[in-house]
């Protein structure tokens, strides 16, 4: 049976989980079950109706089993993986940020109890280690209650879900610049 078929496929909780992006894009190939353990779809049959849920662009659901995920994920600018986040929830403040940790490819300590602060660290260990701008293109949306902004990093994911405008802001160092051509010969490459 379509996944299609299932209206709460779409609106299920599974797709918030912070945890999800990890499991979305990590595996080379994901299998969806029904709640009888009937197999419903691969990840790349409905690799358009994750994008719609997710933002994700089906580059990077849809691709060859044989595919570095950590190369293809950095054809996405910092903000665009980021805006995958911003409606993702956790239960501990901290998850939003270890739940990233794969998806820009950093190392660093958790450390449970330190709640936002994992967020900044989590920024702060990007920029050392990217040169893409587009870290500071969030959205300025209501912070935590009792939180205020802290400089020019948000607590959380805050990035607009449109980063489409942003390919890639590098400045010259070891970054790689794409150009709009480069760009759709990628997306022609990976796309479903």
């Amino acid at each position: 049976m379509p996944v299609s078929s299932h209206g709460a496929f779409s609106h299920s909780r599974w797709f918030r989980r912070g945890w999800t992006l990890q499991e979305l894009l990590g595996p080379s190939r994901l299998m969806f079950y029904a709640s009888d353990w009937t197999r419903t779809a691969l990840r790349e049959d409905i690799s358009g109706e994750i994008s719609a849920i997710t933002n994700i662009g089906k580059e990077f659901l849809c691709r060859p089993p044989t595919t570095d995920v950590s190369r293809l994920l950095a054809h996405a600018s910092v903000a665009e993986r980021m805006s995958w986040a911003s409606q993702q929830q956790t239960t501990r403040d901290e998850d939003i940020a270890y739940s990233l940790l794969g998806i820009f490819g950093i190392n660093m300590p958790l450390l449970y109890g330190e709640g936002h602060r994992a967020f900044l660290r989590l920024q702060e260990e990007i920029i050392k280690w990217s040169d893409d701008q587009s870290i500071f293109a969030w959205a300025d949306q209501p912070q935590p209650r009792g939180r205020a902004t802290t400089g020019v990093f948000p607590l959380r994911p805050r990035f607009t879900s449109h980063t489409d405008a942003i390919l890639f802001l590098a400045v010259a160092g070891t970054a790689t610049r794409h150009t709009p051509s480069q760009t759709e010969d990628f997306k022609s490459r990976y796309l479903c």
